[in-house]
């Protein structure tokens, strides 16, 4: 009997979150990609991150093989899927940073511009700069936006804030140019 409890206990646990390793070109699969030495392209971590799992990005022109930071499931509260480049100098350099689904957060990064969408994300330590280049906060819930580095030719949401430099909207500041 607790041979029987034990086995269905196992098969009713979640995949445990691991920390898997990405670089802008590899042919490794998600599954290798827990060993540093054998890591999976951007996509294959979009398309397979889920709730605990860090993705660590090695350092990287993402953007020149047309890859961006864009997760296919969502975290959970407490457990986030966590995309990680440098916190002291951001240098994976990825395209676009598109946050859709809920619970993701994004340190460390280098990009030209950002969407997000989701509730519950942080985008932290990162750097977007581009000369055509957007920021884009939709009306979202819980999203944390610190410790970033913003040189964009437009900081947008949908508040529609035109022809101001700095605009709040619903009590936050929302476009900058």
């Amino acid at each position: 009997m607790k041979r029987l409890a034990l086995a269905l206990l196992l098969l009713a646990s979640p995949a445990l979150a691991a920390t898997h390793y990405v670089t802008p070109v590899s042919s490794f699969t998600w599954a290798e990609s827990t060993n540093p030495a054998t890591p999976c392209t951007l996509p294959v971590a979009n398309a397979n991150a889920v709730a605990g799992d860090v993705v660590q990005l090695y350092a990287g022109d993402y953007s020149a093989q047309g890859h961006s930071i864009s997760p296919a499931n969502h975290g959970s509260a407490g457990s986030y899927i966590t995309y990680v480049g440098s916190l002291t100098s951001p240098y994976a350099v990825a395209g676009p940073l598109s946050l859709s689904k809920r619970y993701v957060s994004v340190k460390g990064i280098s990009t030209t511009g950002a969407s997000l969408s989701g509730n519950s994300d942080s985008v932290s330590y990162c750097t977007f700069s581009s000369s055509t280049g957007t920021f884009w906060v939709t009306p979202s819930t819980d999203v944390v936006v610190e410790r970033n580095t913003l040189s964009l030719r437009q900081l947008a949401t949908e508040c529609n804030c035109v022809g101001s430099p700095v605009c709040v909207c619903a009590g936050r500041i929302e476009r900058l140019t």
